[in-house]
C-alpha cells in the first residue's frame, strides 16, 4: 500500500503530507546507494500516517512496533538484506 493510501485509511489528508525536496522514488534510489539520510528522510515524511494506519489496522500490536518492523523490510526490500543489515 502507498503511503498516500495509508493516509486517507488512517483519516489523514494526504495532501498536507510534504511534498517538498526529493521525490518518494529518488529517495529509494538512494537508500539503495546507501545514503542512510534518505533512509531518514522517508521515515519522517511517511511515520506519522503509517502510524496512525498501524492503529487502525489492530489494537494488539504497538503501533510504533509495527512501524519500524514495515520501514525495516522495506529497506531490506530496497537494497538488500546483507547490504542493508551491514548500513
Amino acid at each position: 500500500m502507498h503511503a498516500h493510501h495509508l493516509a486517507e485509511h488512517a483519516g489523514l489528508d494526504p495532501s498536507t503530507q510534504a511534498t517538498t525536496g526529493p521525490s518518494d522514488a529518488e529517495l529509494a534510489d538512494a537508500v539503495r546507494a546507501g545514503d542512510t539520510d534518505a533512509y531518514a528522510h522517508l521515515w519522517e515524511r511517511h511515520a506519522t500516517a503509517g502510524r496512525a494506519a498501524a492503529r487502525q489496522i489492530t489494537a494488539s500490536f504497538d503501533p510504533d512496533h509495527l512501524l519500524q518492523e514495515a520501514f525495516t523490510l522495506s529497506r531490506v526490500r530496497l537494497c538488500g538484506r546483507a547490504r542493508c543489515l551491514r548500513a
